[in-house]
């Protein structure tokens, strides 16, 4: 599924789209043939119909193609079907995180979710984006990194996804998404063909500051406690991984004295080059003039 980012909720539309990313490589389909690859399949099931049952290939064709098809949406839904307590959890993941993405990409997730669990999402998701981007730096992530910081960079990037997760599944909890009205509709098609912001608008024209944070869930405060805990602890995770960053990179880049010897050599090592074509030249130059 392609994903529309939010304005509202740029950190969690980052991590959103990788999770949306990695749900489409565990994805098991039937469905793996692109249009040409079905046309090829049709044209020589629909000639083998013709010639074995002497069928016209007017007939053929559409026979072959519609039992192809439900045969294969059969054996997708048996692809799909979860084989495994961990199969089972990613299926429900996925489930949430799509749920997320079409409220997002009808641009009303910040509308549809209460605005303190869109809060404490946005704040969690901003720290899981540090991270990884601390982590994915050459002091974490290159074959100069220790083995032992390599491991802790694997541990530390799976416990900040799994923290993402749950916060995901929890704050799930407080997203409504109302069925589709005139009003939707006709403000999706000035914000899609006019570029015209008609939240931003509206949030200008609204005087209660209450209206201006969108809805309140009656599902907050199951979520509350166990959401702040969780933003809490990620954005501890990620003080500490800005530390470390610092103190590795300062061991990664060292002071500069490796590189400026190596260049030195270089530099030497160019001017004897030099200095030997110029003696030979120089000989030449003095054997054709005697």
């Amino acid at each position: 599924m392609e994903l529309t980012p939010s304005k509202k909720l740029p950190n969690f539309s980052q991590y959103l789209a990788t999770e949306l990313a990695e749900a489409k490589k565990r994805t098991r389909t039937a469905w793996k043939f692109g249009i040409a690859g079905l046309g090829f399949i049709g044209a020589a099931g629909a000639a083998f119909f013709s010639q074995r049952l002497g069928w016209p290939l007017w007939v053929a064709l559409p026979t072959f193609m519609v039992s192809t098809s439900f045969i294969l949406n059969q054996v997708d839904l048996w692809l799909k079907k979860p084989r495994s307590t961990d199969e089972r959890y990613y299926l429900e993941l996925d489930a949430i995180a799509t749920k997320y993405a079409l409220s997002m990409n009808r641009r009303r997730l910040h509308r549809e979710l209460d605005y303190t669990a869109a809060q404490l999402l946005e704040a969690s998701a901003y720290y899981w984006v540090r991270i990884v981007n601390h982590l994915n730096t050459p002091a974490w992530n290159s074959d100069a990194t220790p083995a032992h910081l390599r491991a802790i960079r694997l541990q530390t990037m799976q416990a900040a996804t799994e923290a993402m997760r749950e916060q995901m599944a929890l704050c799930a909890r407080c997203l409504a998404m109302p069925g589709h009205n005139k009003g939707t509709d006709l403000r999706e098609v000035l914000e899609d063909t006019l570029g015209i912001d008609v939240e931003k608008i509206l949030d200008s024209l609204r005087a209660s500051p209450i209206m201006k944070k969108g809805i309140q869930s009656e599902h907050l405060p199951e979520i509350f406690d166990s959401s702040r805990n969780l933003a809490e602890k990620l954005k501890r995770l990620s003080g500490e991984i800005d530390q470390m960053a610092i103190e590795n990179m300062k061991t990664f880049q060292g002071d500069g004295s490796g590189a400026v010897a190596s260049i030195d050599a270089v530099l030497r090592g160019l001017h004897e080059v030099r200095a030997a074509e110029t003696e030979l030249s120089d000989g030449e130059s003095l054997r054709e003039r005697l």
